[in-house]
């Protein structure tokens, strides 16, 4: 036995299970934020634009340049994902990831929604129809350098 006192490294238990450690108060913070939002999904807005677009095209960076505008506001994560990955999910679920409408109508401001996963899913853009009909629907492709140089050239 050794009369030496060995510290513990605590970055050795945080690793521990391939992520983050999370203490239990964290887990209880999360699942009361989801059932806050749930319980005021009626006074949350629905986006009034929606941005589409080619994975790896920049549509998440064009999204986060939009929502610094003061009248500009997005939903609770990036990426809701409602319409392709979640098609059993209630609306009531959709419009709780938005923020308060009243926020939103006194600065008469937008509410913005980005997701690279609807544009190549069909049945994710007829269900936008029905769920946000008057929302604009923006969509962001890439240029891709192979056809721009194979694209015939003007003669000047």
């Amino acid at each position: 036995m050794s009369d030496s006192i060995r510290l513990a490294d605590f970055r050795d238990e945080e690793s521990v299970g391939g992520g983050t450690w999370k203490s239990p108060f964290d887990f209880v913070k999360e699942s009361l934020s989801d059932g806050w939002r749930l319980a005021t999904n009626h006074v949350r807005h629905l986006p009034t634009t929606v941005i589409v677009g080619a994975q790896r095209a920049g549509t998440t960076q064009l999204y986060s340049h939009m929502v610094k505008h003061p009248r500009c506001f997005g939903a609770a994560e990036i990426g809701v994902d409602f319409f392709s990955n979640h098609p059993v999910r209630h609306v009531a679920w959709y419009r709780s990831r938005f923020p308060w409408g009243r926020r939103v109508l006194w600065r008469q401001g937008h509410v913005l929604e980005v997701s690279p996963s609807y544009l190549p899913t069909p049945s994710a853009l007829r269900r936008m129809k029905a769920v946000v009909p008057n929302a604009p629907i923006f969509v962001h492709k890439r240029a891709q350098p192979g056809r721009l140089a194979q694209s015939p050239q003007p003669d000047i």
